[in-house]
């Protein structure tokens, strides 16, 4: 009977958890105002002396998987060293 008791108190306390982490990730999506703002800020400041900076961020986050998925559709062939 015990053990019961045991189990039921962990799973409340797992349920409690995950509910708290959902309500603290909806409280972080509510303050997008202050993230978002604070986040062009970081990228303002980074990039203050270039013109291009911001832009080659954005590229730089779409490209490079471009660039991976490009590689990676095609066949990776085996090295054969010379003793073959």
């Amino acid at each position: 009977m015990a053990s019961l008791d045991i189990a039921g108190q962990v799973e409340q306390r797992a349920c409690s958890r995950v509910s708290v982490a959902i309500a603290d990730l909806l409280a972080g999506l509510k303050l997008w105002e202050l993230w978002s703002t604070l986040g062009w800020h970081d990228i303002r400041q980074r990039y203050r002396r270039s013109i291009v900076g911001p832009f080659w961020l954005v590229a730089w986050v779409w490209g490079l998987p471009a660039i991976v998925k490009l590689i990676r559709r095609q066949p990776i062939k085996p090295v054969r060293g010379p003793d073959r």
